[in-house]
């Protein structure tokens, strides 16, 4: 009777198993949602020059289910204008650093004060001994170890402060170093109450210009030079400058874009129109996605031009970007770099 209950269930068991291998067979291949590598895929034809990233494959349903949509980009003109890129320095760091330079020089007060103290009493009880007064000698020499304890102290704070500006001057220059030592905090004393931002750019050729937020080109305002930075600016290897611009529509980290005329007016240049929504960010370059064909999409590197409504404008033929996609980009990125993540691990 065992024998008989245990062929039963294996019977039973394969038949389970043929009935869920003819649904599966049915129901066809599952929706993939992969990044895919440039190589062994032929280039779309007329696609622009430039710097390419991965292709990744979004299956229709995929793609239906995201609201994944693409639109055709529009002939523009625009005036003969220069874009920089940069973005908004952290307000935290200036303020943090302004506080090692005031604890360096309360420090260094302080060891000067022990100085002088020390030598007063040092002399005092040296005239006393001299004088014959009613004083030990083991006091006097007591009195002249402590002045020398107290220089020891005294060049070990100033050497300390010596150091916090040597750091700081590094990371912000000699400009910003005096204004954040300035007792009301000098040319940045905007920036330290928070009513303006500090923005790291590679412009340096204007005084003034208009600065927009790059996601949000819309969104503008009037910025200043303030002086040259010793620090790189992420996606350039030109030299950089600081930047003073008010801070009611920055926040920390934005990527902003700065306008300027280089010295040549009234003049347009032709190209597209790419809307807004269509422009990702990855390391520090702006980037679009092509439709390849029906359910692959290549990122391909774009130079932003001057902000135009809804969107900004790039020195392309209408030939060599036709399509990108509007709605869905930020998606794309994300799974593009999620395949990259599984091609490191070996998945």
């Amino acid at each position: 009777m065992k024998k008989s209950f245990w062929l039963t269930l294996a019977v039973l068991q394969g038949a389970l198993i043929l009935l869920l291998a003819g649904l599966l067979m049915r129901a066809g291949p599952l929706p993939r949602l992969a990044a895919e590598s440039d190589e062994h895929r032929p280039a779309a034809p007329g696609a622009a020059s430039g710097t390419s990233g991965g292709v990744v494959h979004l299956d229709e349903v995929v793609q239906r289910a995201s609201a994944l949509r693409v639109a055709r980009t529009e002939g523009w003109s625009a005036d003969a204008v220069s874009v920089t890129f940069g973005q908004v320095l952290p307000a935290l760091a200036l303020t943090e650093a302004r506080q090692r330079l005031q604890q360096a020089r309360a420090d260094r007060e302080q060891a000067e004060l022990g100085v002088r103290r020390a030598d007063l009493e040092a002399t005092r009880l040296q005239r006393l001994w001299e004088e014959g007064g009613n004083v030990a000698h083991r006091l006097v020499d007591q009195s002249a170890l402590d002045l020398d304890q107290a220089k020891l102290r005294l060049h070990a704070a100033q050497a300390q402060g010596e150091g916090v500006a040597t750091a700081i001057r590094a990371d912000w220059g000699d400009a910003l170093l005096h204004a954040l030592d300035a007792p009301d905090g000098g040319a940045l004393a905007e920036v330290l109450a928070g009513r303006q931002s500090l923005v790291l750019l590679t412009e340096g050729g204007q005084t003034r210009a208009s600065l927009c937020i790059a996601e949000h080109p819309e969104i503008c305002t009037t910025a200043r030079r303030l002086a040259p930075a010793p620090q790189a600016e992420s996606a350039s290897a030109a030299p950089s400058w600081f930047w003073l611009a008010p801070s009611a529509s920055l926040r920390s980290g934005m990527r902003v874009a700065l306008h300027t005329h280089p010295g040549i007016h009234d003049q347009h240049a032709t190209g597209l129109r790419v809307p807004e929504s269509a422009v990702v960010w990855h390391a520090g370059q702006a980037w679009v996605f092509v439709p390849r064909d029906a359910t692959h999409f290549e990122r391909r590197a774009v130079s932003l031009g001057v902000a135009v409504p809804g969107g900004w404008f790039v020195a392309a033929r209408p030939e060599a970007l036709p399509m990108v996609v509007v709605q869905g980009a930020q998606l794309l990125l994300s799974e593009e770099s999620k395949g990259q993540i599984r091609n490191e691990n070996g998945d």
